[in-house]
């Protein structure tokens, strides 16, 4: 050993205490939360450029598909994926691997970082994507049994990707199986909380989340208006006791207040709602409510997240969504749906809003495949492909990372630092791309077939070409990854 240098031992503890500081949020108030800022809506920022080209062209190499490393097909079943990622990242480097993620039962409750949905028990982020469970109309209780939801869950997470549940609730807090809310209302029913326990715990024990709507249409006789002491009065308080005492304590959910609440509700009362909430003893999920009608303004902006109704949006959308309230989680909170109507989706439209929301920043989603108008949610058609899209984001989404489309030309690009990328460019044979900081491994994977990544090898810093096998969607991921 050379004199002055350090032993072993000293390199072992200088190497634990960095990256142990490594792993820090930051402040204090950079810590993950249950419970959203307070305050009104400010004025929403003009929304991120679109596709830029990575700084410069000079000395761009080329990547030739295929080469390199080979393809490797993924193994195992993808569970609560779609957007999943760990707190604290191998750091960015020319080796792959990264250690083992999380598991689904360290996860513990859903909460929030800055701007990006969390599991606080494992300080993963991710883009929730909800699957509906039940029909166009609301989530019938009374037909759900516990082989039904086993096969529902394995069918959309495991088959699709989907990490999340949709439940509309409605008046069936009442009387399970019937919508409608009327004076007479006044017990809850046990029925729906032992219904509602059972899908809770077997979301969760899937590695999953569920998001509930409380109320509904206000035309349709399904909201609290109805009860003999409307909004906020004694029944819905009564209520909520309720779901505290019987809910709380199961995590991984989060509720909105209901659907086309412009048409009946105002600030005051989601911030009765809210507050009357928060102020139970440990009470631990996430409340929000949908924003005015195809707009960002909020009705009420010191909820826990911010959410907006939207039909068919594009990226430039969903970033300005996330600017508009920066200091908290976005959701999409209407229902992407494929049954056929103007404003819905159809299954590829739905491929593609999926990774538009997460190379946004991550903004939460429902999804539905009816088929018509009274259909109820079933497979689709390409779940193979909304399958890719939740394996290739398992370990790859980090609670700091940002958009930066200067990285890759005609396309959107995701960084953490200068330490990991991720680079997303449609319908194209060739991505140009651009690896900052440190050596990385990077694979590509085609976005509209089943899961399989091509190894480009190590690249050094600069600007690439990836020479494509065919015509697609390809998504790039340069670094180390918990996989």
């Amino acid at each position: 050993m050379k004199s002055g240098a350090p032993s072993p031992r000293v390199c072992l503890m200088l190497f634990l205490f960095v990256a142990c500081a490594g792993r820090q949020s930051g402040t204090p108030e950079e810590q993950p939360s249950f419970a959203g800022a307070g305050g009104q809506d400010e004025a929403s920022n003009a929304a991120d450029g679109g596709p830029a080209n990575p700084g410069g062209a000079a000395g761009v190499q080329s990547d030739v598909g295929g080469r390199g490393g080979g393809i490797t097909a993924s193994g195992g079943a993808v569970a609560a994926t779609g957007g999943a990622g760990a707190s604290a990242p191998p750091p960015g480097g020319a080796s792959g691997g990264g250690g083992a993620c999380p598991p689904h039962s360290s996860r513990g409750h859903l909460g929030k970082y800055r701007d990006k949905f969390m599991w606080l028990g494992s300080g993963e982020t991710f883009t929730p994507a909800f699957v509906m469970l039940g029909d166009n109309d609301g989530t019938d209780l009374s037909k759900i049994t516990q082989s039904s939801l086993d096969a529902f869950l394995t069918e959309m997470f495991d088959g699709h990707g989907f990490n999340g549940v949709h439940v509309v609730v409605l008046g069936q807090w009442f009387h399970i199986g019937n919508y409608t809310v009327s004076a007479s209302d006044r017990t809850p029913d046990t029925r729906t909380f032992a219904a509602l326990k059972m899908i809770l715990q077997a979301v969760h024990a899937k590695g999953g989340a569920t998001h509930l709507w409380l109320w509904g249409d206000e035309q349709r006789g399904q909201t609290s208006r109805s009860l003999a002491g409307g909004a906020m009065g004694p029944e819905e308080k009564a209520l909520l006791d309720k779901i505290y005492s019987e809910l709380n304590e199961i995590p991984g959910w989060s509720m909105g207040y209901g659907f086309d609440l412009h048409e009946w509700v105002d600030a005051d009362l989601l911030k009765r709602w809210h507050d009357y909430m928060h102020a139970k003893p440990k009470f631990m999920h996430l409340l929000g409510a949908r924003a005015q009608k195809l707009e960002v303004n909020q009705i009420y902006g010191g909820l826990d997240y911010s959410s907006y109704e939207n039909h068919k949006p594009d990226y430039a959308l969903f970033r300005r969504l996330m600017q508009h309230q920066p200091e908290k989680p976005s959701f999409s909170e209407d229902r992407f749906r494929v049954r056929g109507r103007d404003k819905d989706l159809t299954a590829e439209e739905t491929r593609v809003t999926l990774w538009l929301a997460s190379l946004a920043g991550g903004v939460a989603g429902i999804y539905g495949y009816l088929g018509s108008e009274t259909g109820t949610s079933r497979a689709y058609p390409n779940k193979a492909a909304l399958r890719t899209y939740a394996e290739f984001w398992r370990g790859r989404f980090f609670k700091d990372m940002v958009p930066d489309n200067t990285l890759v030309t005609g396309g959107f690009a995701l960084k953490q630092s200068d330490t990991h990328a991720i680079y997303f460019a449609q319908a194209t044979k060739q991505v140009q791309y651009s690896v900052v900081g440190a050596a990385k491994q990077v694979i590509a994977v085609d976005a509209t077939t089943p899961y399989q990544e091509i190894d480009l090898g190590v690249k050094e810093p600069g600007a690439y070409i990836f020479d494509a096998p065919r015509m697609s969607d390809w998504a790039l991921a340069a670094g180390r990854f918990c996989r």
